[in-house]
Formats: structure tokens, C-alpha cells, sequence
């Protein structure tokens, strides 16, 4: 169990899947106010990390997209060694030695490659 404090943020941004209504009825059933949801009129991943980064006064801000394509398990061991002070960033790749992407098909390969 991590020993910070955290909060979850979802961010919509044009999505066209339930991933807002989801995330809101997540957040009515909350009472400790640690998730909430925002809406940016803009599309694109970077708009949205910029809203949500530049409204939080975290010390330590994270991302992972909906779909936990990543195991949250690293995502507990990042925030810790940049916590501690033994990094400034941490970054995590599908295509790092040892990870294992299952699953997807040949042409959804090719583009991840090319927006790396």
C-alpha cells in the first residue's frame, strides 16, 4: 500500500466512449473527494495533461491512459522513486527490455512505433 497521499483526475477530452459517465458515477460514490472528472473542449492528449497538471498542486503528477494498457504496479513504483528523490522523471515503454505487449495486431504495432 502506498504511504502518499494521492488523487485521480479523469480527464475527457472528446471521448467517445462511456469513459465520463463512468468516471462520474465513480465519483458520486466517493465521499473522500480524491477522484474527480474534467472536461477539455480540446482533443488530444497533451491539452488534457496540460489542464490537469497545471490545476493540481501535487508534488508528484502521473499519467496512464483509461484503458490500464500498463500495469498500475509500476505506476505505484514511479511515483516512489521520484518521491525519494532519485529522479526527476520516470518513464515507462511497452518497448522497454522485458515488458510484453499482448494482443495487438500487426498494423496497431507499426503506429505505436511511430508515435514513440
Amino acid at each position: 500500500k502506498p504511504s502518499w497521499h494521492w488523487n485521480l483526475t479523469v480527464v475527457d477530452n472528446g471521448c467517445t466512449d462511456d469513459t465520463r459517465r463512468i468516471a462520474s458515477e465513480f465519483v458520486s460514490q466517493r465521499l473522500d473527494q480524491k477522484v474527480s472528472v474534467m472536461t477539455v473542449p480540446q482533443r488530444g492528449r497533451g491539452q488534457a495533461l496540460r489542464t490537469a497538471w497545471l490545476g493540481s498542486d501535487a508534488d508528484v503528477q502521473c499519467y496512464c491512459d483509461a484503458d490500464l494498457s500498463s500495469d498500475l504496479e509500476s505506476l505505484v513504483q514511479a511515483v516512489e522513486l521520484v518521491a525519494a528523490g532519485h529522479c526527476d522523471v520516470a518513464v515507462a515503454s511497452r518497448v522497454a527490455p522485458g515488458s510484453a505487449v499482448m494482443g495487438r495486431t500487426l498494423l496497431r504495432d507499426i503506429t505505436s512505433y511511430g508515435y514513440i
